[in-house]
């Protein structure tokens, strides 16, 4: 069995089925695996569960672009 897990901020319901599809298929695709042997958990936090260079998400502390690093962007 293969287990992937992600963390995460709290998304609908359709977007947490694309994610746990799309998981599985790169996990399938890229490990020979057959995709009933894949079992994805899928952690949701809210926004004021988290955060980031001491700031909650929910005060802005989500957003993060390093200067000299712009590969390391995210959208939230």
């Amino acid at each position: 069995m293969h287990t992937v897990c992600f963390w995460g901020l709290t998304r609908s319901i359709a977007k947490r089925r694309a994610l746990v599809k799309s998981l599985t298929e790169a996990v399938a695709s890229s490990y020979g695996v057959a995709k009933k042997d894949i079992t994805v958990y899928v952690f949701d936090s809210a926004e004021d569960t988290l955060a980031h260079s001491g700031r909650l998400f929910s005060d802005g502390g989500r957003k993060t672009t390093p200067n000299n690093k712009p590969w390391l962007a995210h959208e939230y």
